[in-house]
């Protein structure tokens, strides 16, 4: 032996590919700590996603931004209209 311990697992996950250890966590971005995150650190209140990626879920709040944008463009009242809610 070299003296280093190991874990008994070490010798086979190099085997296993990734559909057989299961898919890794999702991304998130959390509100409460302005990053990102992969898996629910953080209670699911503080946090945007889930995400594929890291990149993705930086973005988070670019897309947050762009999504209430285009509902607010739809609210808004249509020239030649009455402006008012049904």
């Amino acid at each position: 032996m070299d003296g280093v311990a190991k874990d008994a697992g070490d010798e086979f996950d190099a085997d296993l590919d990734e559909e057989q250890l299961g898919s890794p966590e999702a991304w998130f971005y959390c509100t409460r700590h302005h990053r990102v995150e992969q898996g629910h650190q953080c209670p699911g209140r503080f946090l945007l996603g889930p995400y594929d990626s890291a990149e993705a879920a930086a973005r988070a709040l670019e897309r947050v931004k762009e999504h209430n944008e285009a509902w607010d463009a739809q609210d808004e009242p249509r020239p030649g209209g009455d402006g008012g809610t049904p």
